[in-house]
């Protein structure tokens, strides 16, 4: 089997980054290295394009991306959406008033003519933390609206619910949100700010289970590989043919992975790729 018959995917935050938020030059020396060798890789994390390519700087990537969990597939060569998934009128609206009765304020993302709408109506301290770091750090703008309710009719639907809370805040609307029909729920910790959890709602046609499933067909491998270190990373290693748990992720990804690799500290994603020949 030749260098291009294997898809290397990996996940960002934890995984492939420094616990700074960011690529290190070692990595992207490594990367840089693997890419023009031949091999083939690519990204899927739950960020969205504004944050990905401000992160990953001249990263050469030529192959198809997983945002927003599978959301979004994007191809980086012709700079346009090939998948999208998203919530019909009557789920979006059962999901917003489950988020609204427990008080807890969501970011609702929608996509008009490719680009993507962050749109929020009010955020808590720890949403309003995350939205500032993205406007800040990555030039990302989240857009106010004086109803969500309305938004959400106007587009028909929505593609994407992410709040910002207390992990307890969320333990309670789980089993509700994950008993709708058509839903996918991912409530993992922040990484980067203990104490803090995100919730993550979108359509049971996307994950990255199935994104991974799709990045094969795109690029037409033979297998995939895939590292993570996160409990969203766990439908990835499903769909995976080999997967690698970086030495930090938590434990059940690294009891779920085929083994553990170095940690994002030590560039363990890169050093990986660097003995691949």
């Amino acid at each position: 089997m030749t260098l291009s018959d294997t898809l290397y995917l990996s996940d960002l935050d934890g995984t492939l980054l420094t616990p700074e938020i960011t690529l290190s030059a070692r990595s992207s020396a490594l990367i840089g290295d693997f890419i023009a060798r031949g091999g083939k890789f690519s990204i899927s994390t739950a960020r969205t394009p504004a944050s990905v390519f401000q992160i990953l700087g001249g990263l050469p990537l030529h192959h198809p991306i997983s945002m927003m969990n599978g959301v979004l597939i994007y191809d980086p060569a012709s700079r346009r959406y090939l998948q999208t998934v998203d919530f019909g009128l009557e789920s979006a609206q059962v999901i917003l008033a489950i988020l609204r009765e427990a008080a807890v304020d969501p970011v609702v993302f929608f996509l008009e003519s490719d680009t993507l709408y962050p749109t929020y109506h009010t955020m808590s301290p720890l949403l309003l933390e995350y939205a500032r770091e993205r406007e800040v750090k990555y030039g990302k703008r989240f857009y106010p609206v004086d109803s969500l309710e309305r938004e959400i009719a106007r587009n028909n639907g929505a593609l994407y619910f992410c709040a910002r809370e207390r992990e307890e805040t969320f333990t309670p609307l789980l089993p509700l949100l994950r008993a709708l029909p058509g839903v996918h729920v991912e409530c993992y910790k922040d990484i980067y700010a203990p104490g803090a959890a995100y919730l993550e709602v979108f359509s049971d046609r996307a994950s990255k289970e199935n994104s991974t499933h799709a990045l094969r067909s795109l690029t037409g491998v033979r297998q995939v590989v895939s590292f993570g270190d996160n409990l969203n990373d766990l439908p990835m290693f499903r769909a995976s043919d080999a997967s690698y748990a970086v030495a930090n992720a938590v434990e059940a990804v690294r009891a779920a992975a085929t083994a553990t690799i170095g940690p994002n500290t030590a560039d363990g994603v890169a050093e990986f790729l660097n003995q691949i020949r």
